[in-house]
């Protein structure tokens, strides 16, 4: 069962937002943040994390996938299967990433 917490609107750019969110990731604590393009869950990638949301979206049918936010290229080969990658494709990224834009992998 999900514990029910106050909410707060915290800032991305106050020291203080980002200390708090820090403290919430090492804790394996869910938020919910405003991206580039949407409004996510921000959780650390690990399986407590992951059952946390699956029990925050209950209607979800477990097993489904889960969009995951990642701040650089490198990050990739930690989640696709990297010959997956065509040179495009590759190139695409370099100019894009950071940025609003959504890819989707497998």
């Amino acid at each position: 069962m999900i514990e029910k917490k106050k909410t707060k609107h915290l800032p991305w750019k106050i020291t203080k937002t980002i200390e708090f969110l820090k403290n919430s990731l090492l804790n394996s604590e869910i938020s919910i943040v405003s991206t580039d393009t949407i409004l996510g869950f921000l959780g650390n990638i690990n399986l407590e994390s992951y059952n946390k949301i699956h029990a925050l979206k209950e209607k979800r049918e477990k097993g489904q996938p889960f969009l995951v936010l990642i701040g650089s290229k490198e990050k990739l080969k930690d989640f696709i299967e990297i010959t997956t990658l065509t040179p495009n494709l590759s190139k695409m990224i370099d100019q894009c990433w950071p940025g609003p834009v959504t890819l989707i992998f497998n």
